[in-house]
């Protein structure tokens, strides 16, 4: 037995060939093109988590790169005193004596000769008033190398550079 062609024997309306999502007329060329309120609504969401979760990662690692601005600003400042002892048997009272300029290379630290005596130094970044580091605590090194961070501005530099680098400090 022969099988027969069903489309050719029952009618179909037009209207039940269409198959799109909406009631408007499919354009002349093809199927309709766009994105619904829940699509459009699901990328939204999608990119308010992203963003929530990137601008803080983003601040916190420019404000660790502005830390070591500091850092390496009170490394050469410190290169400068050991130059300066070796020349004349003592430290320098200001980084004027040094040739060292009274801020970081870019200008979010402002350095400064903290105390010195015959034996030793110490030197301090401060976050530059106005600046985009204004929040954030002051670094020093003394002689001897050791770098520390206060990191909430109350005089206690309990923290130590590691720290001040790390994306959470511990301190």
């Amino acid at each position: 037995m022969r099988r027969r062609d069903i489309s050719t024997t029952i009618p179909v309306r037009r209207r039940d060939r269409r198959r799109h999502r909406s009631r408007r007329a499919p354009p002349q060329g093809g199927a309709l093109r766009g994105f619904t309120l829940i699509e459009t609504l699901v990328a939204l969401v999608v990119l308010a988590l992203l963003v929530a979760v990137a601008v803080p990662t983003y601040r916190e690692h420019t404000t660790r790169a502005r830390r070591t601005d500091a850092k390496l600003a009170l490394l050469a400042a410190a290169a400068a005193q050991e130059r300066h002892f070796l020349d004349g048997n003592a430290y320098a009272p200001n980084l004027a004596e040094l040739g060292v300029g009274a801020s970081s290379r870019q200008g979010h630290y402002a350095l400064d000769v903290e105390a010195v005596s015959t034996v030793a130094f110490v030197l301090r970044a401060t976050p530059a008033i106005g600046g985009a580091q204004e929040d954030d605590g002051p670094l020093r090194l003394d002689s001897m190398g050791d770098g520390s961070w206060d990191h909430d501005s109350d005089g206690v530099y309990g923290c130590t550079w590691e720290d001040a680098l790390r994306y959470r400090p511990r301190c």
